[in-house]
């Protein structure tokens, strides 16, 4: 294992790639300090309140958004600077028995060097399938000045995907929740391909009122009911969109499961590739059938790449089955093939991704 001397840590195996597990007690405790002492801030203590029948009139008569939390698990993303290094921690929303919640430094490429003066995010991990995504959720302090409003949370947590440069050598891509009004709960439950834990909701302030779901079913859908939401949401809503708006042309925008799943259907074509070492360790090319080069290997997963860094020990190259990833504009590499029919040439692949 690889010690960072900075801080204290050790390289682990992190969802897609690698991060650094801060172990020096003093640092975790300096860092948690900073958030407590100068944001009065406890990655374990997040500021909800449970709903309850009392509060229904307030998420009645207010401007309100919501979102589902799921199983994945909760992190603090603190954007902040030490030594004049900048550096990305993800501080666990659980203790789980050590004197401290676990701290991991993550390599982020942010353009906005801005954000490391103190930028605090929440947000979820999330695996689908062979995929992980830290989804934003709102934003606690931006470059030191505490966020009180919910549509500027938001708007904060758009320029950080904004500002955030995917490469496919991160341990995961960045994401913002999917916000709706409580009126589409109903629908949205019915819809949504993962397991629901709790409800938020935000209305005037950052600080969300949660409700948790034990199991769905058509009993807790007739009893989660809201009326005349749609009047009260109608100004938030179209905040809510000028926002988005501005940030349209970010291709990572709205990238919900749904419209992932879309987007694979849709460039589903399966290429058979020629795979090779290249003169950089670790990165491998992929060739046609008359030896051109076609593209870099994409690789999504640690346990992938192991298993290619195995066979190819004993071999020149490996023949693989390949799918052309729209987002990240390389081949990536599904398997290993032992048999197979004929690998494809550059043409027929030109003319598909054009």
């Amino acid at each position: 294992m690889k010690i960072n001397n900075i801080m204290f840590s050790i390289k682990i195996n992190f969802c897609e790639s690698n991060g650094y597990l801060l172990r020096n007690s003093r640092n975790k405790f300096n860092i948690l300090n900073r958030l407590s002492s100068n944001y009065d801030i406890n990655p374990l203590n997040l500021y909800y309140k449970i709903y309850n029948s009392k509060i229904e009139k307030k998420i009645l008569s207010d401007k309100t958004i919501s979102c589902f939390e799921g199983v994945g698990k909760k992190y603090l993303l603190f954007l902040n600077k030490y030594k004049n290094i900048n550096y990305s921690f993800l501080i666990e929303n659980e203790s789980s028995n050590h004197e401290f919640p676990r701290i991991i430094s993550i390599p982020l490429i942010i353009k906005d060097k801005l954000l490391f003066n103190n930028s605090v995010f929440t947000g979820e991990m999330v695996r689908i399938k062979d995929k992980w995504f830290f989804y934003l959720e709102r934003c606690i302090i931006h470059k030191n000045k505490e966020v009180k409003k919910i549509i500027f949370s938001l708007k904060k947590c758009y320029e950080l995907l904004d500002a955030y440069l995917e490469i496919g050598l991160e341990p995961f891509k960045l994401r913002v929740k999917e916000f709706f009004n409580p009126s589409q709960i109903e629908n949205k439950i019915l819809n949504y391909k993962r397991k629901i834990i709790k409800i938020n909701f935000y209305n005037i302030q950052n600080y969300p009122l949660q409700f948790y779901l034990i199991r769905v079913n058509n009993n807790i859908l007739n009893k989660f009911k809201f009326k005349n939401l749609e009047n009260t949401t109608t100004d938030l809503t179209n905040r809510k969109k000028q926002i988005i708006d501005q940030y349209n042309d970010t291709k990572f925008l709205n990238n919900t499961y749904e419209n992932l799943k879309i987007l694979e259907l849709k460039f589903n074509q399966k290429f058979i590739l020629i795979l090779k070492k290249s003169n950089n360790y670790g990165i491998f090319n992929l060739y046609d059938k008359n030896d051109n080069l076609v593209s870099i290997a994409r690789i999504n997963t640690i346990e992938k790449r192991s298993n290619i860094n195995n066979k190819i020990k004993f071999k020149s190259s490996l023949i693989v089955e390949c799918t052309y990833d729209k987002l990240f504009k390389k081949f990536k590499v599904n398997k290993i093939l032992s048999n197979f029919n004929k690998i494809d040439i550059l043409e027929k692949i030109q003319k598909y991704i054009e």
